[in-house]
């Protein structure tokens, strides 16, 4: 009985950690499209790893707070627009930039 009781406890616990685990997922970032996020929500950058990126930032809307070599985790910090670009760095003298050149855009609104 005693185990029955502890076994169910023990079943809440970790169904409420994988709910509130799941709430505070990073949102993806989709290329050339517009991603909505809210203040102190967090947005999660793929970079390619075929070649190497220059990361600029057109906005102040989002905070970079963690960086590995293929991905970027930023929050939302007020409402407002950003664009995050990505500049190939891996081309030859008389190459493209234009078409390496990765873009995303992000429209962060206020908390509810």
């Amino acid at each position: 009985m005693q185990r029955s009781i502890m076994f169910a406890l023990l079943l809440a616990a970790l169904i409420s950690s994988g709910v509130a685990s799941s709430k505070d997922q990073d949102v993806a970032l989709t290329l050339k499209k517009d991603t909505n996020l809210r203040v102190g929500e967090s947005a999660l950058l793929q970079v390619p790893s075929e070649h190497e990126y220059l990361i600029e930032k057109a906005g102040d809307v989002l905070r970079s707070v963690r960086r590995s070599k293929t991905t970027v985790i930023y929050r939302a910090v007020k409402p407002g627009h950003e664009t995050i670009i990505l500049s190939p760095t891996h081309l030859q003298t008389g190459e493209c930039v234009s078409c390496g050149t990765l873009h995303y855009f992000i429209m962060v609104v206020p908390r509810k």
